[in-house]
């Protein structure tokens, strides 16, 4: 009785780095690590260069939003959260605004983030709206 097959099939990993800012002007970023015999490649994804759009659609994507290219910083931002907002889940529209927030501070300053959260937050109220 074999517990495996006799033919093997290939496996593939792709490692991924996700860098959040951009590093200092010098920095030479590596894709590949090496250390006797040992060798590891990745891809090495920038999010400062990433279009923004694909972020926007995907919920488990949203915290990296703010974090992606964009010549309108504040306009992105309030987009991240008209996103949060539109979430139907409670709790999930709720972890995934600390999130966002968390890592929006990477880019932004502390007001601004807490303005556009709040006015967001405020046009979603059904009290705001009344």
């Amino acid at each position: 009785m074999l517990l495996f097959p006799t033919t093997r099939l290939p496996i593939f990993v792709t490692q991924v780095v996700v860098l959040l800012v951009p590093p200092a002007p010098d920095t030479i970023i590596e894709t590949s690590f090496n250390m006797e015999t040992t060798r590891h490649e990745y891809r090495v994804i920038r999010l400062w260069e990433e279009n923004a759009a694909q972020f926007l659609v995907n919920p488990a994507l949203l915290p990296f939003a703010p974090l992606t290219a964009t010549t309108q910083p504040q306009t992105l931002l309030k987009q991240v959260v008209k996103r949060v907002n539109q979430l139907e889940e409670v709790e999930k529209r709720s972890e995934i605004s600390v999130y966002t927030q968390i890592l929006a501070g990477l880019k932004h300053n502390k007001e601004l983030i807490q303005q556009i959260f709040r006015e967001g937050m405020m046009r979603e109220s059904v009290i705001y709206q009344f």
